[in-house]
């Protein structure tokens, strides 16, 4: 979940309350629960408190506590199942930073289950290989 999301699930701040705290984060540059403090959505204890209960995001895939075989299973299942071809998208499909979805990515070209089909748009592209067991995408 993004952070303006997560406001709102904890019920800390309303849709309304989060887009208008946006649009001045545009404006000012500052960051979102900064600006749901300057405009009096969330008291600055709360935004504190909260923050501290949202985990860091990891470094590595051994940071995240899932077994890398895992991540690289359910990867490799969503590239299958959604026809997805970017790392900006198999990263918006698994939920995971960009740097993560790199080295998920680079795990299954070296095991040959991924290959690069090149740059297109500034994008690399990806595709399973004939070597992927389809076996490994059913659900």
């Amino acid at each position: 979940m993004r952070l303006d999301e997560l406001f709102i699930a904890a019920g800390l701040a309303s849709d309304e309350q989060v887009a208008a705290a946006r649009t001045r984060q545009l404006e000012s540059g500052r960051p979102l629960g900064e600006s749901l403090v300057a405009a009096g959505a969330i008291s600055q204890l709360a935004l504190d408190r909260f923050m501290e209960r949202i985990p860091a995001e990891p470094e590595q895939l051994a940071d995240s506590h899932i077994d890398g075989s895992v991540l690289l299973d359910l990867t490799i299942k969503l590239i299958y199942a959604e026809r997805l071809e970017t790392a900006a998208q198999i990263a918006a499909a698994i939920k995971l930073p960009p740097h993560l979805v790199a080295e998920l990515l680079g795990m299954a070209v070296n095991r040959g289950l991924l290959q690069c089909l090149g740059e297109r748009d500034l994008t690399m592209r990806y595709a399973l290989t004939g070597s992927c067991p389809t076996s490994w995408c059913r659900f």
